[in-house]
């Protein structure tokens, strides 16, 4: 009876330590797939600096128009960029419909990374009366940004003036004021 429990207590051993190799195998190949995923994302991600062109200047919105940043019907484009889920993007949605009111003068697009159907609530929540366009979470690398409520001010030609975080008007304000000297500098 002694060899019995003895040859089972062995086979045990022998099963928990295959488990160990086949559990450090899987973790092993998953921290791979995932380093490999990361590089291609960081391969293909998009840079937009000031002085580049947008990488898109033809956006389509969640009502099916077609929204054109390369326009010389305004002075430019201000492209406000939100998230579900980002507390700051969230104290920017009141605001959205004064800001496109203020700066009239640009054409304001919202470009919001989120469920659809998440979407659709936020537009009706806020009443949003500025053209919204759908993007992905897998999505934004091609758009150079993965900071909430960010911001690109684009000339009416596409080319990026300035970009950056922003919290309310004040910090489009801002963009703006620091987008006179890039133009003065890059021209």
């Amino acid at each position: 009876m002694i060899v019995f429990g003895q040859i089972i207590e062995l086979i045990q051993w022998i099963i928990i330590i295959i488990l160990l190799f086949f559990m450090s195998y899987v973790f092993r190949k998953s921290y791979e797939a995932i380093s490999a995923n990361m590089k291609s994302e960081a391969k293909n991600s998009t840079t937009v600096e000031i002085g580049s062109i947008f990488p898109y200047l033809r956006l389509r919105t969640i009502t099916d128009k077609i929204i054109d940043l390369h326009t010389f019907k305004f002075s430019g484009s201000i492209i406000l960029f939100s998230m579900h889920g980002c507390s700051g993007c969230e104290k920017l949605y009141p605001h959205m419909n004064s800001i496109n009111d203020e700066f009239s003068s640009f054409q304001v697009v919202s470009v919001m990374i989120s469920p659809l159907k998440n979407l659709f609530s936020k537009k009706e929540k806020y009443d949003l009366k500025l053209p919204i366009h759908h993007v992905e979470l897998g999505e934004m690398h091609k758009y150079g940004t993965h900071t909430f409520p960010y911001c690109y001010i684009l000339s009416s030609t596409g080319e990026v003036i300035n970009k950056g975080i922003i919290q309310d008007k004040e910090g489009i304000y801002q963009l703006l004021q620091k987008s006179d000297s890039n133009i003065n500098a890059i021209g």
